[in-house]
């Protein structure tokens, strides 16, 4: 039987397993981030790697790599720049403001007087809430977890987002400067997009530790699977291949870097398309994202002593109940607002097809 194209089952819309994914990503997060801020001997699969990568990583790395397809997709379904880029703020902004103002009004409640003007929580507000370039790294409410085994930090998670929201601004770029050839658009900027991931690549192998090469690398991999979907076939058998490959090779630092890298992206969109899995209902994993770090470190606070299991078994049930509350009473009615513009809805690949680069 012939293996389908990622471009035959992108064109069957909503029938994929994305929310899925991205919510266990966000639930891999708060686990791994548990062997950190509470009392543990370190992320086993941190000191399996040497080092090399944690469960928390891979969650991130799945994170950009579905976001660069995703929002590859958005943005040459909609070939307009200014829905696209209004799309992507009212889907960052509006759950991470209210996520803001929700921990640093419940702080103030049993914080000294003078909290709320403290210029610490001020730095706090505006760089949280905004996502100050040119990196977040402000994570500090003035009297907040100071004895903490992970201390002072109130949302480390967030040091993501502004990475994110780069390779946005690349992409807008991209898309801004293949403009000025309107009709090879869609060829230039798959040609620059490929050329981001194969210049990901090469910075992953010059600076393996670095944040931003990893990024890059991941982000616009991404994106190279949506350009050149028409050529990809996806195989439940090599996607299993693909996935023991990486096992194996754990024992090797160099040997699983290779492996990791190469074959991530594979796997991770077979799973996407392939097998019918259970799809959730709500969106829940950017509110899981953006709530689990202060959500564990009032626990390390309040239970001094708390394991990585108990830390992580108190943490999820609260933290999916406020993903819940925040995609359906924040997130959601925030992405209605596009309406009111008269921009298209979240693009659905089945009735417009951006050409393939082997066509033009």
């Amino acid at each position: 039987m012939r293996a389908p194209t990622l471009a035959e089952l992108a064109s069957r819309g909503h029938e994929n397993n994305f929310d899925l994914v991205r919510l266990v990503a966000a639930l891999a997060v708060i686990v791994s981030h548990s062997f950190s801020l509470a009392v543990s001997q370190g992320e086993p699969l941190a000191r399996l790697t040497g080092g090399a990568l944690s469960i928390g990583e891979i969650a991130v790395d799945i994170f950009f790599l579905t976001s660069g397809f995703l929002v590859t997709g958005s943005l040459f379904s909609r070939r307009d720049l200014f829905a696209f880029i209004a799309s992507r703020l009212l889907r960052i902004y509006p759950g991470l403001i209210v996520m803001v103002i929700l921990t640093v009004t419940l702080a103030g409640l049993f914080a000294p007087a003078g909290f709320f003007v403290h210029p610490d929580t001020i730095h706090y507000i505006t760089a949280t809430a905004f996502l100050w370039f040119p990196k977040l790294t402000y994570f500090h409410l003035p009297g907040f977890f100071e004895l903490n085994p992970w201390p002072v930090a109130v949302n480390g998670s967030l040091h993501t987002l502004p990475f994110e929201l780069r390779m946005y601004g690349v992409l807008a770029a991209l898309w801004l400067a293949a403009s000025l050839h309107k009709r090879s658009r869609l060829t230039l900027m798959a040609a620059g997009i490929v050329g981001l991931a194969v210049a990901g690549a090469a910075m992953r192998v010059a600076l393996p530790d670095g944040q931003m090469s990893r990024f890059v690398f991941m982000f616009f991999t991404g994106g190279t699977f949506f350009v050149l979907r028409a050529r990809i076939r996806l195989h439940g058998g090599l996607a299993v291949a693909c996935a023991v490959a990486v096992v194996v090779s754990v024992c090797n630092r160099h040997m699983f870097f290779v492996a990791y890298n190469l074959l991530l992206g594979y796997a991770l969109f077979s799973l996407s398309y392939l097998p019918k899995l259970w799809r959730p209902t709500s969106d829940v994993s950017y509110g899981t994202y953006i709530y689990a770090f202060p959500i564990q470190q009032c626990i390390a606070m309040l239970i001094p002593g708390v394991t990585w299991y108990a830390m992580s078994g108190f943490a999820i049930p609260s933290v999916l109940l406020l993903a819940w509350l925040s995609w359906h009473f924040v997130e959601k009615p925030a992405m209605r607002l596009k309406k009111h513009f008269g921009w298209l809805p979240s693009p659905d690949l089945r009735t417009r097809q951006p050409e393939p680069v082997s066509s033009r």
